[in-house]
């Protein structure tokens, strides 16, 4: 609690400072406390998804899986439309209740098809009186999802993705005088 009474910042802009901000809601950026009181403050979004009733959704292991969650990033796994609807607007009421905004520009929905096409039933969804628009692709956590489920196009991303690291690396680092261990420690990190 006393971590954000009077909390409180300021803009540094071509070395001025602005004036005092008062800090209202939300959690510190960087503090390492942040990750920890969020997770105390959605947990309660994932218990309302999963007891959405008569939905269908994926099951692993006989196990419901109504959402994927990591921090703030959240993907609703839905089998039809209905159910994808009946959890959206669980989301937004939650959203009301605790005064969450969902970036709708960065919101999209997927439907995964054989074909790979655009189905009429994506672009029916909504969020609020928000329409969520439609995709062909989405990344989540570094991993590109496309319409067809396939996962050759999100390996070839993370290929171009660790070849960039890689090669970054190796401008920085004569790698050949480094144990394996801590060049992959590098590597991660980089």
């Amino acid at each position: 609690m006393n971590m954000y009474t009077n909390s409180s910042a300021k803009v540094k802009l071509l070395n001025k400072l602005s004036d005092k901000i008062d800090i209202i809601c939300g959690t510190e950026q960087g503090h390492p406390m942040s990750p920890e009181l969020f997770k105390i403050f959605i947990h309660q979004l994932s218990l309302d998804l999963n007891a959405v009733e008569d939905i269908n959704v994926p099951l692993l292991n006989a196990n419901r899986i109504t959402h994927l969650l990591w921090a703030d990033d959240l993907v609703l796994l839905a089998l039809d439309s209905k159910s994808l609807q009946a959890m959206l607007n669980v989301l937004l009421t939650y959203c009301l209740d605790w005064g969450l905004n969902v970036n709708v520009n960065k919101t999209a929905v997927l439907v995964f098809n054989p074909g790979g096409r655009l189905l009429n039933e994506s672009h029916t969804f909504t969020l609020g009186e928000n329409p969520i628009p439609s995709a062909r692709e989405y990344c989540y956590l570094g991993v590109t999802f496309t319409l067809t489920g396939a996962t050759k196009n999100a390996q070839s991303k993370l290929r171009q993705k660790c070849l960039r690291g890689y090669f970054s690396l190796k401008r920085m680092i004569d790698l050949r005088h480094i144990r394996k261990t801590i060049l992959f420690k590098l590597f991660d990190a980089l």
